[in-house]
């Protein structure tokens, strides 16, 4: 059928009120337009479903014989617009995800509103995990889903870029640096160094971009290894040292004395992945949740 449902609709509700003007009203459209829509419709069917007069609207024998059967059509479509809302509202399950844990705290949050929104009964279960951790969750179907860096390609991982992330220098405006007017490496070695822990995609950018700039990881003073990027921060802010992080990385009301530099010499980022196993279980909300993901970035 070429016409469908809203020139049904129409159909339908000047029967029921034996007037255009009133029908016309109920469906929050203008008359013209229901005189349109019926128009159409009779030229698809071939019959004249109504005849009108200035002070009448009657319906024919053609449009009495089709009402009940399009009305049907009608009935059918709002129940099952019904039952879908209803299986929405009432799909239960779990979804677990691994992420990094600056996606955690800022772009996370939204998605799993957006995600209630259509499935408010589904539990979410969140691991906060460094680059590896996410990639081996991933593989070995700890977690239905991975937002994270794809530090080793693997043939059982499906991997979606989602955004760059680019690394950036934070310093204590204590420190000395934080008025520099340009920032090279050397002035950043020059100070001992908060890194994350081995395994972190961070520690590993961190590590190679460090040897291709010619320096001797050896001779650098790292002064502490950190798990999560909040405690590095907590570092930075009393000028214990300074650390490489992600841009990503949320400063908060907590930290007052940490500022951000760029680096001249210095500009690498991280590609962040959506990673999900290729033969995955509970596939529909999966599914569901990596298309809020990508959608809203």
């Amino acid at each position: 059928m070429k016409h469908g449902l809203r020139q049904i609709r129409a159909f339908v509700e000047i029967a029921a009120q034996k007037n255009f003007s009133k029908a016309a009203e109920k469906l929050c459209i203008s008359a013209s337009t229901l005189t349109l829509q019926i128009q159409q419709l009779e030229a698809e069917l071939g019959v004249t479903l109504f005849e009108r007069d200035k002070h009448q609207v009657s319906i024919t024998f053609e449009g009495q014989q089709l009402l009940i059967p399009l009305k049907s059509i009608l009935d059918e479509y709002d129940y099952a617009m019904h039952l879908s809302r209803n299986m929405a509202d009432n799909v239960l399950g779990v979804i677990t995800v691994a992420v990094l844990p600056t996606i955690a705290s800022t772009l996370l949050p939204n998605w799993i509103k957006i995600f209630k929104t259509t499935y408010p009964k589904v539990k979410i279960v969140v691991y906060d995990l460094n680059a590896n951790e996410i990639q081996e969750a991933v593989k070995t179907g700890v977690v239905n889903i991975g937002i994270g860096t794809a530090e080793q390609s693997d043939a059982a991982i499906d991997n979606i870029r989602l955004f760059e992330d680019d690394l950036e220098l934070f310093v204590s405006k204590e420190n000395e640096l934080a008025s520099f007017e340009k920032i090279y490496m050397r002035d950043v070695l020059h100070y001992p160094q908060i890194l994350t822990l081995p395994g972190s995609s961070v520690v590993q950018i961190f590590m190679k971009n460090i040897e291709q700039l010619g320096y001797n990881i050896q001779n650098i003073d790292i002064t502490c290894q950190v798990r999560y990027l909040s405690t590095a921060l907590g570092l930075v802010n009393v000028n214990t040292g300074v650390a490489i992080l992600p841009k990503s990385t949320p400063v908060s009301n907590f930290f007052p004395n940490v500022v951000r530099r760029k680096i001249i010499d210095f500009k690498p980022s991280r590609t962040i992945f959506v990673l999900q196993p290729k033969n995955c279980s509970n596939a529909t909300l999966s599914e569901a949740f990596k298309n809020i993901v990508l959608e809203n970035i």
